[in-house]
């Protein structure tokens, strides 16, 4: 048992997974748009505005200009999408901040938004929006899975030798 216990440790140091992870985004705060997933996680920029730390999982990656021209056709379009259904992730990304600021967005205070929609994006006040491939699959969760699917096999046999 002790061996098993010692390989998981090392099994998850070497996959980079921790007991403490952010949780997913549940899916009734993200959107599909440009066949990506977004979500709407700060109401600061992504590099340290507000003393913002955002803490990046499960495949999200912050949202670049191609991805906003892939998935909206002006800024209003993403206030359409999101403003309605207060549709704010941000308690997921960050200990900091549990809101998001529409207003911002409607404005044009986007982090690395098109510099066509707004000249206002990219400061310490600008929102974070961050995207995932459709079905993206924790690769570290699922490996580990695997991982711990084949050792509990693996003792599961060895005690059917006994």
């Amino acid at each position: 048992m002790k061996a098993i216990k010692a390989m998981l440790i090392v099994l998850f140091s070497v996959l980079g997974i921790s007991s403490v992870k952010a949780a997913d985004v549940p899916i009734n705060l993200i959107i599909n748009a440009g066949g990506m997933e977004w979500a709407y996680v700060s109401p600061c920029a992504a590099t340290g505005g507000c003393g913002n730390t955002l803490i990046m999982h499960d495949g999200w990656e912050l949202a670049t200009a191609s991805d906003f021209l892939a998935a909206f056709t002006s800024l209003s379009d993403i206030v359409n999408q999101f403003q309605p259904n207060n549709l704010c992730a941000s308690g997921y990304f960050n200990s900091g901040y549990s809101h998001c600021d529409y207003s911002d967005v409607t404005s044009g205070y986007l982090w690395n938004a098109p510099v066509a929609w707004s000249n206002l994006g990219n400061n310490g006040f600008s929102e974070t929006f961050v995207v995932r491939q459709l079905n993206q699959v924790s690769e570290p969760g699922t490996l580990a899975i695997l991982a711990l699917g084949l050792v509990g096999m693996a003792a599961a046999r060895r005690r059917a030798m006994k």
